[in-house]
């Protein structure tokens, strides 16, 4: 069987020591706006409006402390792919059941259907699909309210995309860096083969460059664009979670914020100048590590095969 393509990566939700600490340095420092909380599970979500959330902070130790499987520190909790619709979602689910995948979870998060998975490196996925297009009717300020099981396959599936195809981006003037939105993740494969098999099998992702046998690939959704890149482990690359990437809104306006990064004495891990993109890498204070881009008009674009993996990781 073949599983249909998810759209894109949409967020990245991290396990954090203190949320109050990430919901601050997303705001102030990344230019993420907050969307809304969970106090009964100490959790943030922060958008510019392009969608519920680019990224989600759970305070792990107050609630979690390995109570859910696969779960147990400060660390990557998943990564999310949105689908098409929730006809889509249905057909990617009995597709990727099929296909052995084990979907531990389903649950209707009121304004998403969402399904979660491990990876072969033990990466939570989340495979989901919008079931409002004003989330934030439904997702705003402070709730309490308990998560709703779901079970795929139940009652009719809309084919009518929940998504918002031309969303206003907000920005925060204040804040150091202006992402517009998360478009990708890097991933370190230490089974890098069954990685790729996983992602491009049963998640549906297509690769654009490299591939099974590589060092390294980068896979996009419906939309074309990466949404993935993996990179084979090594002794200089340990395997897990490497960074989360938003784009900014223009070069100029994200070497701007070079310099008002140094003002505030937020290190950058990797500042990448390069033909086709402008890239910076700073670091949350849990240790994740987030990237701003910005792609240069008229660039070359980039020969993703010909780049030295090393400067390609902090590139892509």
């Amino acid at each position: 069987m073949t599983v249909p393509s998810p759209r894109r990566l949409t967020h990245a939700n991290l396990f954090v020591a203190d949320m109050e600490r990430s919901m601050d340095f997303y705001m102030s420092v990344i230019g993420l706006d907050e969307s809304y909380r969970r106090v009964n599970l100490r959790a943030g979500f922060l958008t510019n409006g392009n969608s519920h959330h680019d990224i989600g902070v759970m305070e792990y130790g107050r609630v979690y402390a390995g109570k859910r499987e696969g779960t147990g520190k400060i660390g990557l909790n998943h990564l999310a792919f949105e689908m098409e619709n929730d006809l889509d979602l249905n057909r990617w689910y009995e597709a990727a059941v099929a296909m052995g995948a084990h979907i531990h979870r389903t649950v209707d998060h009121g304004n998403t259907h969402s399904c979660y998975m491990h990876d072969p490196d033990g990466i939570q996925i989340e495979v989901y699909c919008d079931t409002v297009k004003e989330w934030w009717h439904l997702k705003t300020g402070t709730m309490t309210t308990p998560l709703d099981d779901w079970t795929p396959g139940e009652g009719e599936h809309s084919t009518e995309p929940m998504y918002l195809e031309d969303p206003e981006i907000g920005r925060m003037e204040e804040a150091l860096l202006h992402p517009v939105k998360t478009t990708h993740a890097v991933l370190i494969a230490d089974d890098f083969e069954a990685c790729f098999d996983f992602y491009t099998a049963i998640v549906g992702l297509s690769p654009l460059s490299g591939g099974r046998d590589g060092e390294f690939c980068v896979l996009a959704g419906r939309l074309g664009a990466p949404s993935l890149a993996l990179f084979r482990a090594n002794a200089g690359r340990a395997p897990g979670f490497h960074h989360v990437a938003l784009s900014a809104w223009s070069v100029d306006d994200l070497k701007a914020s070079r310099a008002a990064l140094a003002d505030a004495g937020i290190e950058v891990e990797a500042e990448t100048d390069h033909p086709s993109r402008y890239a910076l890498c700073v670091t949350d204070p849990d240790g994740f590590r987030v990237q701003l881009y910005a792609d240069r008009p008229g660039g070359p674009g980039i020969d993703w095969v010909a780049e030295d993996p090393e400067t390609l990781l902090y590139l892509v």
